[in-house]
């Protein structure tokens, strides 16, 4: 159980997600995948009918009309091929039954996640959200990819990403020593006409570069 896809929304559904998700599966994984288990916030007959189009089979909760006695079951008049299949499909004992494992794959990354600390966000801005969600999503595969036996290649990993760490950090000490003195001058020349301009005030720009 690994996470593949993950982002940060500012709505309040997920009725446009599964395609974008399926989008990040495509991009790391060169494939879509056959199977999709999702939760009702994603099931949107577009998204479904989309899916289906793209080779990918739904199972999403088909959800209970309130004060309708109508079999939900069933497929109706307006809807298209891949909805009705799906609405077909999740009335059947093998789809009731595979559906049951989204609960101990997906519910339970998420209780990992939390257990990891990710209880809530102190940032602000969905990038900083994002980057923190990351980061926790980066950890829990590297605890899985342990468990899955992976250790040397995990060791592999993360000696190349501290290669990559050092020269990013080589890099701005090199881009730092060659704009130090010019944002030294810089703020020299700024003291300086703020100085003549009002002595009284001490007006003072102290120099920010270390």
């Amino acid at each position: 159980k690994v996470i593949t896809g993950i982002d940060v929304v500012c709505t309040g559904s997920d009725f446009e997600q599964l395609g974008p998700m399926l989008d990040q599966h495509q991009e790391r994984y060169l494939k879509r995948p056959a199977e999709l288990l999702v939760d009702g916030g994603f099931a949107k007959r577009e998204q479904i009918k989309k899916a289906a189009a793209e080779g990918v089979t739904v199972y999403a909760p088909v959800m209970k009309i309130k004060g309708k006695a109508e079999d939900r079951y069933k497929a109706k008049l307006t809807d298209c091929a891949a909805v009705g299949a799906w609405r077909v499909r999740m009335g059947t004992d093998e789809a009731k039954e595979l559906y049951k494992q989204r609960a101990s794959s997906v519910e339970l990354v998420n209780a990992h996640i939390r257990a990891q600390g990710l209880q809530q966000f102190n940032v602000r801005g969905r990038e900083k959200v994002l980057a923190v969600t990351l980061w926790h999503a980066l950890a829990y595969n590297l605890k899985q990819m342990v468990k899955l036996g992976y250790e040397e290649l995990l060791k592999v990993l993360i000696e190349q990403f501290c290669v990559c760490i050092h020269a990013i950090r080589s890099g701005l000490r090199a881009l730092a020593r060659r704009l130090g003195p010019l944002v030294a001058k810089s703020v020299s020349q700024r003291r300086f006409y703020a100085d003549a301009q009002a002595p009284m005030q001490g007006v003072h720009f102290g120099p920010f570069w270390p």
